[in-house]
């Protein structure tokens, strides 16, 4: 053990148990075993856990219609991986952004877009809590993948925030929340989000991307959470 490794011993990401030297895990075995990975149906469009009873390979809301033609996500937003993501997003544990990225780089398998996007947070929110949770994901992932990260969207300042709100009041919301960048896209692109619940963040921003010139659109986000499922 080198004199930083005795200082700074590597921990999980989760519990902050710490870790055998030369490890590559960044979880314990314990907090590994919780992860509430998404196994069975899923709709292949939104990639949310579905009833194995569904004739259609795809759910209800996506039926409908979406702006992007499939959002890749590993995790439901429980247990460890809610632990992971609210303290990556409000206590000011960054670091934990890594583990998230390499989860949906391995959700992803072979695709691969020309560009990678983030859904944006408020320059006030920026300022207070020092970093874009969705942008250090969206970094990281560029780095694993070694695609290109571009901003390209923008967020309204003083709009309300999604969290609590209901079904309807979110896709509303979202759509005068963001607005596009000035520069004309193209190609293939993905857009990243921490987590995803009714889907409106991630359709607002890709119809918005889709304007812009891209054309075809992808979305990635770390967890989905369901009904059940704490905020």
């Amino acid at each position: 053990m080198n004199f930083i490794g005795f200082i700074f011993p590597p921990r999980c990401a989760v519990c902050r148990k710490v870790l055998p030297q030369g490890a590559e895990a960044e979880l314990c075995s314990d907090c590994e075993k919780e992860l509430p990975r998404i196994t069975g149906p899923r709709c292949r469009i939104c990639g949310r856990p579905m009833n194995g009873s569904f004739a259609m390979p795809w759910c209800a809301d996506c039926a409908k219609g979406r702006p992007f033609e499939r959002c890749f996500v590993p995790f439901r937003y429980k247990g460890a991986v809610r632990r992971l993501i609210v303290g990556a997003k409000y206590y000011g544990h960054p670091g934990r952004c890594r583990f998230l990225a390499g989860e949906i780089a391995a959700a992803l398998g072979d695709f691969r877009p020309d560009a990678i996007t983030y859904v944006p947070q408020s320059r006030s929110t920026d300022r207070s809590r020092g970093y874009n949770q969705t942008r250090l994901i969206a970094r990281e992932l560029g780095k694993r993948l070694n695609v290109p990260v571009r901003g390209v969207l923008r967020r309204k300042a003083g709009g309300l925030h999604q969290v609590g709100l209901t079904e309807a009041r979110r896709k509303l919301n979202a759509k005068k929340l963001y607005l596009p960048g000035k520069e004309r896209l193209s190609g293939t692109w993905l857009l990243v989000d921490d987590v995803t619940t009714t889907g409106a963040t991630l359709d607002a921003c890709c119809r918005i991307l889709k304007g812009m010139g891209c054309e075809r659109v992808f979305a990635a986000a770390a967890a989905v959470r369901m009904k059940g499922d704490t905020d």
